[in-house]
Order: structure tokens, then C-alpha cells, then sequence
């Protein structure tokens, strides 16, 4: 299916937002991860529950220490 990750266009196989994530590499046990599907918060006990769809817009954002 084709999807929007973090505004580029991707082929995924993935069927939920845990599995999207998995594909992509994420640390899954790391903190500090927020994603949003179609500009709606998912909460991280919702990621393997949330469905992807065809043209679903993900964003995925990781927060970084620095100064």
C-alpha cells in the first residue's frame, strides 16, 4: 500500500501503526516517539491497534536532546 511518512511517499506492507514502525527501524522501547495518522495523535497503546489505509498520512517524530 502507499502511504505518506513523514511527507515522502511509501510502500509499506504493514497493516498497523506497531508493524509501520517495525519496518522503518524504530526502537519501539525507546521513549520520546509520537506518531500521528491523518493529523490525529495515536497513542503509543494504540499502535498496534490502529489500522493503516491507502493514502494515510503518518508522521512519525522522535524528541532529541540538545542545547
Amino acid at each position: 500500500m502507499d502511504i505518506k511518512l513523514n511527507g515522502n511517499s511509501t510502500q509499506t506492507n504493514a497493516q498497523t501503526v506497531k508493524e509501520l514502525l517495525k519496518e522503518t527501524g524504530q526502537d519501539l522501547e525507546a521513549g520520546g516517539m509520537a506518531v500521528a495518522v491523518n493529523e490525529s495523535v495515536v497513542a503509543k497503546e494504540q499502535w498496534s491497534a490502529r489500522r493503516l489505509e491507502e493514502g494515510d498520512r503518518v508522521e512519525v517524530i522522535r524528541a532529541t536532546q540538545g542545547g
